[in-house]
């Protein structure tokens, strides 16, 4: 069974150690064992470590039924002398994610009695559950009162209880059925947790947690939490941003948010009247193109039209009964078209019908119903000709 030095001490970085066994994993890995590790299995939500084991790379390391597996990219004499050394960067961010989680929720549990009752820690990622609905001033009470513990400098300890300390203890949450070893994470004398993950020593290593994202889940609440070097990553991205919007509206960062909602508001009013002017061409086109049709169809092509502008006029044109039309729209290298009839109209092929026949003569895919269909083709040297032949196919097909 592997020895596990990061249980007594987190800040360990490496150790010399020997191969205990090694064997493939079936994927292109090997699955090495150590006498002693370093390494922190994926295990209690919070992800493995990574690092190296003499001059190969571990990848992720698991455990099952007690014992701890190092997925390797090569293999390694079993009995050989090697030196383990974990990614301490990627080790000291989960530890400053998994205890700032730890000192947050024993401040939830102590100014609103909320308990924790879901815990993730990923890649770059730190979610906590609790069974209480936050409000926004909660929300602000609960970092506030969770970074005075951070600058407190309480010391992080563990320890292994037996059953009789365990229930003896005034945990915030007690998990069921635990028996053997218990670990057990202390917060000054403000918190008692069990846990197995690894953690600073100090609450003020942690340095910082900050509440990104309150919402409400389950009758609780869901928080998106950042600690530590996360915490000042999101900052400096924020700032940034802040920054950025500043130069792009031209006023000082504490007004971006005002010069933004008169943005939004010019915008709104810019779509309004675009929206106005694009109806006013729309029926305009409508009455010239009926005005010019002498008899048959109504074929055209509409360039820079937007797809809903399109369909607005052939909705249009088709609201007289005895109406055919067909709409190209070429856009992006593609010709896109409609093709409408009026409820009446059986003189010529039904809409479905010639969206066939485009598809064929221009190699396009499309469909739809009796009165109304619609695709696209490819644009190519020879597709207004097809087009032209189309539409002569389609005012000399009257049935």
């Amino acid at each position: 069974m592997t020895q596990r030095l990061y249980l007594t001490d987190s800040f360990l970085q490496s150790c010399e150690t020997q191969v205990t066994f090694c064997q493939p994993d079936g994927k292109g890995e090997y699955l090495v064992g150590l006498a002693q590790t370093v390494f922190f299995p994926q295990s209690g939500g919070q992800p493995s470590d990574r690092g190296i084991i003499s001059d190969g790379v571990v990848t992720h390391v698991s455990e099952k039924q007690g014992e701890v597996y190092h997925h390797c990219n090569r293999p390694l004499p079993v009995g050989s002398q090697v030196v383990a050394a974990i990614d301490f960067r990627r080790r000291f961010d989960m530890m400053q994610q998994h205890s700032g989680e730890h000192i947050l929720a024993c401040a939830a549990y102590r100014l609103f009695r909320a308990n924790n009752v879901g815990f993730h820690l990923g890649e770059d990622s730190l979610g906590l559950d609790l069974d209480y609905q936050l409000t926004p001033e909660q929300v602000y009470l609960l970092e506030e009162t969770a970074n005075r513990y951070i600058s407190m400098g309480l010391p992080i300890t563990t320890r292994i209880l037996t059953d009789e300390e365990y229930h003896a203890l005034p945990m915030r949450k007690k998990a069921e059925n635990l028996k053997g070893e218990i670990r057990l994470v202390t917060v000054g004398d403000l918190d008692y947790a069990t846990c197995c993950g690894t953690h600073c020593t100090l609450t003020s290593q942690v340095e910082l947690v900050k509440i990104l994202s309150c919402e409400n889940y389950k009758g609780g609440s869901r928080l998106e939490l950042a600690c530590g070097g996360r915490a000042l990553a999101d900052y400096r991205w924020k700032n940034q941003l802040a920054y950025q919007l500043s130069h792009r509206f031209s006023v000082p960062v504490g007004q971006v948010p005002q010069a933004f909602a008169r943005y939004e508001e010019e915008n709104a009013q810019l779509r309004k009247t675009l929206k106005q002017r694009s109806t006013q061409l729309i029926q305009l086109t409508g009455v010239q193109l009926l005005a010019s049709r002498e008899t048959g169809p109504i074929c055209c092509c509409l360039e820079g039209w937007s797809t809903e502008e399109c369909k607005e006029l052939l909705s249009l044109l088709c609201k007289d009964k005895g109406m055919t039309a067909l709409v190209w729209n070429p856009q992006n290298g593609r010709i896109n078209y409609l093709v409408g009839k009026g409820e009446q109209e059986g003189a010529y092929p039904s809409a479905r019908e010639i969206c066939t026949q485009i598809n064929t003569l221009l190699g396009g895919r499309g469909g739809g119903s009796a009165t109304f269909a619609q695709g696209s083709a490819p644009a190519g040297e020879k597709s207004q000709e097809a087009m032209g032949q189309l539409e002569d196919w389609l005012k000399n097909s009257r049935a």
